[in-house]
C-alpha cells in the first residue's frame, strides 16, 4: 500500500514536559495516523492490510521527529493505546552518574563515549557503559546488539548516547571535536520500548549541557562511521 494513497488524519498525545500539544488534521478518511515524537503508526480497519513501513511518510510530520512507521490492524491499534497510556504519559528521571559521567567526558576528556539506558520499571536512566577507547566500530556494535526486556523474552533495545567525535578537516586546518547526542531506536524494537525512550529523551537532554549535534538513529546504516561523519563535520571532513 502505497503512502501516497493514504488520507490522514494526524494528532499528538500531549505529555507534559516530554512532548508538545500540537493537534493538525490533515483530512477526514478510514485510516488514521498517531504521532508521537518517535513513531507514525497508521491504523487501518482492514484486518486483512498486511504490515509494513511506509518510508515514503516518515518525512512530513513536521512538528514531530519521526523515525519509524508501522500499520496497524483495529485490534493493534488497542493494543498500542493501551501502551500509550501506560507509558508515554511519563518521562523517565535522570541518575545522577549519568550527569557526574558527561561532565567527566565532558570537562575531563576521561571517557570517550557513554551509552545510556533505561533501568528495571524503565522509571530512571542509568549509565549502560562508559569506553576510554575510540572505536567507532565497537560502539556501533553495542549499539547494534542493545537488547530490552519483553513479555515474551527480550528484543532489540533502543539506547542514547553520548560521543566525543573527533574528525580532521579536509581542508588542513586542524582537528575537530563534538559531542554528540544519539538517540538509538530502532525500527523493529518493541513498539512500548519505543515510545517509553522516545518520551524520556528531553529529560536526560536537559541535563547533558554542551552537546553540539544530536542524531536520530532507526537502523544501522544511520550508525555507520561515514554516514555519522558527514553529518556531524557538515561535509567538511
Amino acid at each position: 500500500m502505497a503512502a501516497t494513497n493514504c488520507s490522514l488524519f494526524h494528532f499528538a498525545v500531549s505529555v507534559p514536559g516530554c512532548l508538545d500539544d500540537r493537534r493538525k488534521p490533515e483530512a477526514a478518511s478510514q485510516h488514521r495516523s498517531i504521532a508521537t515524537s518517535q513513531h507514525r503508526i497508521i491504523a487501518s480497519p482492514n484486518p486483512k492490510i498486511r504490515q509494513e513501513p511506509l518510508a515514503p511518510i516518515l518525512h512530513d510530520c513536521r512538528a514531530f521527529r519521526v523515525s519509524s512507521c508501522a500499520l496497524l490492524t483495529s485490534p493493534q491499534l488497542l493494543h498500542f493505546f493501551s501502551l500509550l497510556s501506560k507509558n508515554l504519559t511519563k518521562c523517565a528521571s535522570v541518575a545522577q552518574e549519568c550527569v557526574t559521567a558527561y561532565n567527566e567526558l565532558k570537562l575531563n576528556k576521561k571517557y570517550k563515549y557513554i551509552i545510556f539506558k533505561l533501568g528495571d520499571g524503565d522509571n530512571e536512566i542509568v549509565i549502560e557503559e562508559t569506553s576510554t577507547v575510540a572505536d567507532w566500530d565497537a560502539f556501533r556494535e553495542k549499539l547494534v546488539n542493545a537488547t530490552t526486556k519483553t513479555k515474551t523474552g527480550t528484543g532489540k533495545g533502543p539506547r542514547y548516547a553520548v560521543y566525543d567525535f573527533e574528525y580532521s578537516l579536509s581542508s588542513g586546518e586542524g582537528v575537530r571535536n563534538k559531542l554528540t547526542f544519539i538517540a538509538w531506536s530502532p525500527d523493529d524494537a518493541p513498539i512500548k520500548a519505543k515510545m517509553v525512550y522516545a518520551s524520556s529523551k528531553e529529560a536526560l537532554k536537559r541535563t547533558l549541557t554542551g552537546i553540539a549535534v544530536e542524531l536520530q538513529a532507526n537502523d544501522e546504516d544511520d550508525i555507520e562511521y561515514d554516514t555519522i561523519l558527514r553529518t556531524v563535520s557538515k561535509g567538511l571532513a
